[in-house]
C-alpha cells in the first residue's frame, strides 16, 4: 500500500508539474500589451517607434518615417499572427509538404507549377528601389520579432514541431498573387465546360452554367463540336470518370491541408471531408465569394458630407484574414484593414479620403489547349516551339524529397500536368492545357498601389494611386472630405481579338492566333464615374449594354446590389447608423420559382403540414416577416432547394462531379431556369427507365428535405433554427479537423442571412454541415467623411486581432460580428488605450 501511495503521489505530482508547465507556456505565449524592445543592429536602421494598443487589441503606430512604419507593422503582424504568416509564406512558396507531410504534396506541385514565388521574384526586381526598401523593412520587422522579442513559439509551431521561417520581400508579392488567385479563378468554369463537353451539347451546358437574369453569356461558337473535330476530348469518357475538380477552401483565408481526425499525438495531413488534397487550398471560381460596397454623396446624408460602407465577403478563417491598424508617419495618417504579409492598409481611410472594394470578377484567365508532339514541342501559329522546362524539388515530412518537371508554353504554365480533372478531360497523349493569367506577369506591380493610396487625400489622388493596380480587379467606391464621390473598376483587363469566337468562356486551341490576347484596356477606358447621389456594387455586371469593352460573361446575381439601392433610395438622408443597418439586411434577393410548386405539394410526410405552413409565409416575405419564425422556413427552403438541385442535375453531370462542384456552385440560377421552363430534359433522371416530370422531382425533393432535417434536427419543426444550423465556421488551418484541438482553435458563430441576402452567409451545400456559413463578410466598415480624421470609422470583423487561441483577443469580436446589434461595431475614433509598446531603434 505504501508503494501504491507513492506511485499515486508521483503521478499526481507529474500531472501537477505538466499542468504548471502548460500554464507557464500559455501565459508566456500571449505577448504582453506593455513592453519595450531594444532592437539590435540586425534589425537594420530603424528609428524609435511608439505603439499603443487599444482594448480590442488594435495597434496605433506612431513612426518617424515610412520605413519605420513598415517595420513596425511587420513586427506587430509577427507578434499577433505569426502562424498565419508562416502559412502565407509556405503557400506562396509551395512548401507545405515540408511540415504537413505527403498529403500536402499535390498542393505544392500545383503552386510550384503556377510559379507563384517565381513570378513574385520577377516582379520584385521591377519595383522601384524605395518600394523594395519598404518591403525589406516589413520583412525585417517580422524577422526581428521572431529573433528578438518572441518568448515562446505560438502553439501551432510547438504542436507540429516547426520553427518560424524567414520572411522575405518576395513573400509579400507571392501572397498578393495568391489573393488575386482566390478572387479570380474563372478558369475553373472553363474546366467545367470542358468536362461537360464530353457529356452534352453546348446548348445544355449554357443551361447548366447560364448568365444571371438580365445578363447574357458572351457570343460563343460551338466549342463542343470544335473539341470533337480536333480530337481534344478523350474518346469514350464517361462523366463519372472525371476526378473531382477544385472545390476546396480559399488559400487567402483558410484553405490548408487539414489534419486527419485521429488520436495520434503526431497527426498527419489528410483530405478534409473527403475532398481532393490539392483543392483544399484553392477556392478559385467559388460562386458567391462576393462583397458589398456603396458610397452616398453628401446630397443624401444628414451631415452634407459623404458616407461609405464596405463588407468584403471572403472565406472565414481563424484568425481572420484582416488585421486592423492605425498608422501615422510623416505624410501618412491612415487606418483600416491590413493583410498579414503586407504593411499597407488595404481597406480603410486617410484623413481626407476613404475607399472600399468589391471583386469585379473579370475574365483575366484563359485556358489554352496546347498540341504537343513527341519532341516536347507545342504547336504555335509560327510552327512548333520547344516548351520551357524546369525542375522543382519538394521536401516532404517523413518521406524522401520529391521532384517534378514543370513545363511552360508561350501562354503560361502547363497546369494539366498537376491537375487531374484537366488531364482526364483531354487526350493527354496529344494535348496539354496551359494557363494565361495577368497576375503572373512580371510587370504586375500592384504592390505600388496601396502605399500610394495610404497617402492620398482626395478622390483624384486615390484614383491616380489605383492606376498601379493590376490584379485582382476591384470595384472601388471612394469619397473625400471635400465632398467628391466616385467609382472605378481598377485592374488590368485583357483585350481579346474581334475574331475570338469563344470569348473566354471555354478552353481554346493554343496554336490559333485569333485566341491570343492583343493587349490590355487602358486605365481611362475602365468602367468609372462620379457619383451624384449613391452607387452600390455587389459583384453584379457593372456596366451598361452600351459599354464597348468585354470584361466578363459571368457576373454575380444582381439581387444584393438592387436591394442595397432600394434601401438607400427609401430614405431621403442617411447617416452612419442607417448604413450599418443596411449591412445587416436579411431579405433573400434571388428569384424563388420553387415556391410556385407549394400548391401542388400533397406530401404525406408527418412533418409536411408544419413545414408547408412556414413556407407559405416565407413566400410572401422571405427572411423578413415578423408573422412567423423565419428560422424554420429558411431552413426548410434551403433544404428543399438543395434536394431539388441534386435531382435535377446530378444524373446528367455524373454524381461524382456534381457532388464536388456543388460546393462551389449552388446552381440556383440554373435550377430557376429549369423550373420556369418546366424543363423535362433536366427533371428526368436519365439513369432510370421511368420518365420523371418536374412535379415528381419537386415533390420527391420536398420529402427528402424533411427526412434529412428530421434526422439532424428532430421531429418538432418549430424548434428548427436557421442561425445555429447556418453557423459561421471560421476554420483554423490545420487544426479544425483534429477533435482534441478543434474546440480550441476553430470559431463558430450563429448567423442569419444566406447566400443572397445583403448580410451574406453563403450556404455551404456539401456534407457535412450543408447549411454552414463559410463565406461571409470578412469585415464590415462604415466611414464618415464629415470628419477629417483617419479614425472616423466604425468597423467589425469575424474573429479578433490575435492569432493565439489563448489570447482574449482570439475570438472576442465573433459574437459582435455575428449579431450585428447597435453596439457591434468598434469606433476607431474613440479607442481606450490598454497598453504601450516601444521599439527602440538601431538608427543613429
Amino acid at each position: 500500500m505504501r508503494w501504491l501511495k507513492r506511485i499515486l503521489l508521483g503521478l499526481i505530482g507529474l500531472v501537477a508539474l505538466a499542468a504548471g508547465v502548460a500554464g507557464i507556456y500559455v501565459w508566456r505565449s500571449v505577448p504582453a500589451n506593455t513592453a519595450q524592445h531594444a532592437l539590435s543592429p540586425a534589425a537594420g536602421k530603424i528609428g524609435d517607434t511608439a505603439i499603443s494598443i487599444d482594448g480590442d487589441g488594435i495597434p496605433a503606430i506612431e513612426a518617424k518615417s515610412e520605413r519605420d512604419l513598415s517595420f513596425a507593422v511587420g513586427f506587430m503582424h509577427a507578434r499577433d499572427r505569426l502562424w498565419q504568416l508562416e502559412m502565407h509564406r509556405r503557400i506562396g512558396r509551395g512548401e507545405l509538404a515540408e511540415i504537413l507531410g505527403p498529403k500536402a504534396l499535390d498542393t505544392d506541385r500545383f503552386l510550384r507549377t503556377l510559379g507563384v514565388h517565381r513570378a513574385a521574384r520577377a516582379q520584385l526586381e521591377r519595383l522601384p528601389a524605395e518600394t523594395r526598401d519598404l518591403l525589406q523593412a516589413y520583412a525585417d520587422g517580422v524577422n526581428s520579432y521572431v529573433r528578438e522579442a518572441m518568448t515562446v513559439r505560438p502553439p501551432e509551431f510547438v504542436i507540429l514541431g516547426v520553427q518560424p521561417g524567414t520572411w522575405e520581400p518576395a513573400d509579400t508579392l507571392a501572397w498578393a498573387i495568391m489573393m488575386a488567385y482566390d478572387l479570380g479563378g474563372n478558369w475553373s468554369n472553363e474546366l467545367l465546360r470542358l468536362q461537360m463537353a464530353a457529356k452534352m451539347p453546348v446548348s445544355r451546358i449554357d443551361e447548366l452554367l447560364p448568365a444571371q437574369p438580365g445578363d447574357k453569356l458572351p457570343p460563343h461558337a460551338d466549342y463542343v463540336a470544335m473539341y470533337k473535330a480536333l480530337g481534344i476530348i478523350r474518346n469514350g469518357l464517361a462523366t463519372n470518370e472525371f476526378p473531382s475538380p477544385p472545390v476546396g477552401e480559399g488559400p487567402g483565408e483558410r484553405g490548408t491541408v487539414a489534419l486527419a481526425t485521429q488520436s495520434s499525438p503526431s497527426p498527419q495531413p489528410s483530405p478534409t471531408r473527403g475532398e481532393g488534397d490539392v483543392w483544399q487550398f484553392l477556392s478559385a471560381g467559388i460562386e458567391g465569394i462576393g462583397s458589398n460596397n456603396w458610397v452616398v454623396n453628401g446630397s443624401r446624408t444628414t451631415s452634407g458630407k459623404p458616407l461609405l460602407a464596405n463588407d468584403p465577403h471572403l472565406s472565414l478563417a481563424a484568425p481572420a484574414i484582416w488585421y486592423f491598424t492605425r498608422q501615422r508617419a510623416p505624410g501618412i495618417e491612415v487606418s483600416g484593414a491590413t493583410l498579414p504579409g503586407a504593411p499597407s492598409v488595404i481597406l480603410g481611410r486617410t484623413k481626407g479620403v476613404a475607399w472600399g472594394f468589391t471583386n469585379t470578377g473579370p475574365d483575366v484567365q484563359d485556358l489554352y489547349i496546347e498540341e504537343i508532339n513527341e519532341r516536347g514541342e507545342a504547336r504555335t501559329p509560327d510552327g512548333w516551339q520547344k516548351l520551357a522546362t524546369r525542375s522543382e524539388t519538394f521536401k516532404v515530412k517523413g518521406e524522401a524529397d520529391a521532384q517534378i518537371t514543370v513545363r511552360e508554353s508561350r501562354h503560361g504554365p502547363i497546369i494539366s500536368d498537376v491537375n487531374a480533372p484537366l488531364a482526364a478531360a483531354i487526350d493527354s497523349k496529344k494535348f496539354a492545357v496551359a494557363l494565361r493569367w495577368t497576375a503572373l506577369d512580371a510587370d504586375n506591380l500592384s504592390v505600388l498601389a496601396a502605399p500610394a493610396m495610404n497617402k492620398a487625400q482626395t478622390v483624384a489622388e486615390l484614383k491616380e494611386a489605383l492606376r498601379h493596380h493590376v490584379a485582382p480587379q476591384q470595384n472601388v467606391v471612394m469619397a473625400d472630405t471635400q465632398g467628391n464621390t466616385a467609382f472605378i473598376a481598377a485592374g488590368r483587363v485583357p483585350v481579346r481579338k474581334p475574331e475570338n469566337d469563344i470569348n473566354g468562356i471555354a478552353p481554346v486551341p493554343g496554336w490559333d492566333a485569333k485566341y491570343d490576347w492583343s493587349g490590355y484596356l487602358p486605365y481611362e477606358k475602365l468602367p468609372q464615374q462620379s457619383v451624384d447621389s449613391f452607387l452600390a456594387t455587389a459583384n453584379q455586371r457593372i456596366h451598361g449594354d452600351n459599354y464597348p469593352h468585354y470584361l466578363s460573361g459571368e457576373w454575380a446575381h444582381a439581387g444584393r446590389k438592387q436591394r442595397i439601392e432600394e434601401l438607400l433610395a427609401a430614405r431621403p438622408k442617411h447617416d452612419a447608423q442607417s448604413l450599418r443597418e443596411i449591412q445587416h439586411d436579411l431579405k433573400h434577393t434571388h428569384d424563388m420559382p420553387l415556391l410556385k410548386w407549394l400548391p401542388k405539394i400533397t406530401s404525406k410526410h408527418p412533418l409536411a403540414a408544419d413545414a408547408l405552413r412556414a413556407l407559405k409565409h416565407f413566400e410572401k416575405e422571405p427572411l423578413t416577416s415578423s408573422q412567423y419564425d423565419p428560422a424554420v422556413a429558411t431552413l426548410v427552403y434551403w433544404s428543399w432547394a438543395r434536394e431539388t438541385t441534386r435531382r435535377a442535375f446530378a444524373d446528367d453531370m455524373g454524381k461524382t462531379l456534381f457532388n464536388a462542384i456543388f460546393g462551389r456552385r449552388d446552381f440556383r440560377t440554373a435550377l430557376n431556369g429549369v423550373l420556369a421552363r418546366n424543363d423535362a430534359y433536366w427533371c428526368d433522371d436519365s439513369t432510370t427507365p421511368a420518365k420523371e416530370s418536374c412535379d415528381d422531382v419537386v415533390a420527391a425533393a420536398f420529402d427528402a428535405a424533411l427526412d434529412a432535417l428530421q434526422a439532424t434536427h428532430g421531429k418538432d419543426v418549430n424548434t428548427w433554427r436557421w442561425d445555429t444550423t447556418h453557423f459561421a465556421r471560421s476554420e483554423h488551418r490545420p487544426f479544425s479537423n483534429v477533435p482534441v484541438l478543434k474546440e480550441l482553435f476553430e470559431i463558430r458563430t450563429p448567423t442569419s442571412g444566406d447566400t443572397y441576402s445583403v448580410m451574406v452567409g453563403k450556404v455551404r451545400g456539401r456534407d457535412p454541415d450543408p447549411f454552414a456559413n463559410e463565406f461571409a463578410a470578412s469585415l464590415r466598415a462604415v466611414y464618415d467623411l464629415s470628419v477629417a480624421d483617419a479614425n472616423a470609422a466604425t468597423i467589425i470583423y469575424s474573429t479578433g486581432q490575435s492569432g493565439n487561441p489563448f489570447s482574449p483577443h482570439y475570438r472576442d469580436l465573433a459574437r459582435r460580428w455575428g449579431s450585428g446589434g447597435a453596439g457591434a461595431y468598434i469606433d476607431l475614433g474613440h479607442p481606450q488605450v490598454a497598453g504601450q509598446i516601444s521599439l527602440r531603434g538601431s538608427a543613429p
